[in-house]
């Protein structure tokens, strides 16, 4: 639950959100209003409508504020309010899992290198064809596949390298490329064969399981890193829009309710803002 206070915020402002804050708060802790009802209602959250659901989250997407306090909470507790850039924060724990107890996520990787003799306007798949075959033979007539790869291949990225195209998963560079690296031995050449980009050579060094956890674990952290930079603006922008809003307040005779609640009619300035 998020009430919001605007930027350069006077201490009036400041004191009526800590104010409405604890309101809350209290709603909550006499079982007044569960914890998400009184998000839909109060929260100046983006996802206020979702009863302020922030779903799961490692402990580097809370925010530092709340880090080590929410370590050492049970599901339903709520923290106390907490005053950050944004404004005063409670936040609830619902449950909690470890990440660490997920299964290993084991992939077979492999090591080649490859020859690629690509089709285009300029080349048609007949002459395309015939060139690898010339090669394919010059390969198996004894030719170096580095040295060949460095002089006939065109694919631009892994020419230079003697063809070599590192540890890839089998998929990574297309479904039928993989499938004809899965079928070679270690150390075996392949026949010519056809992809989209062109004909191909291919060299297998070596094939191994590899758990991409870790892989995983950087992604996310780059998700982590990117959506907390993304909220973080979201919330930079609506503390500038509230701070350039007002709202009139206005209690016009006849247009009150009769037990006399205040009619709030929300007004821009003069300017047509």
């Amino acid at each position: 639950i998020l009430v919001a206070v605007p930027e350069g915020a006077t201490p009036e402002q400041i004191a009526t959100a800590q104010s409405k804050i604890e309101g809350v708060q209290g709603l909550i802790q006499r079982g007044e209003m569960d914890f998400a009802a009184a998000a839909v209602r109060y929260s100046d959250s983006p996802n206020a409508l979702e009863g302020g659901d922030l779903g799961w989250r490692s402990s580097d997407e809370i925010p530092s504020a709340f880090a080590d306090l929410v370590r050492n909470m049970s599901p339903g507790q709520v923290t106390e309010p907490i005053r950050g850039p944004s404004g005063f924060q409670m936040l609830q724990v619902v449950e909690s899992r470890d990440a660490s107890q997920a299964a290993p996520s084991m992939v077979t990787q492999y090591q080649a290198s490859h020859i690629l003799i690509r089709v285009d306007e300029n080349t048609g798949a007949a002459e395309a064809k015939a060139k690898a075959d010339t090669l394919h033979a010059r390969l198996v007539g004894g030719a170096d596949f580095a040295a060949l790869a460095r002089e006939e291949s065109q694919d631009p990225s892994s020419q230079a390298r003697g063809g070599d195209l590192g540890w890839f998963a089998r998929d990574q560079f297309g479904p039928d490329f993989g499938a004809e690296v899965a079928k070679l031995d270690d150390g075996a050449i392949s026949a010519p064969f056809r992809t989209q980009a062109g004909w191909h050579i291919v060299k297998r060094a070596g094939s191994r399981q590899t758990d991409v956890g870790d892989t995983s674990q950087r992604d996310q952290v780059r998700e982590t890193i990117g959506r907390r930079k993304l909220e973080d603006e979201w919330n930079r922008f609506l503390r500038e829009m509230r701070g350039e809003a007002f709202v009139d307040f206005r209690n016009v005779a006849g247009t009150g309710d009769a037990d006399g609640d205040v009619d709030e009619t929300a007004t821009g300035d003069t300017s047509g803002n």
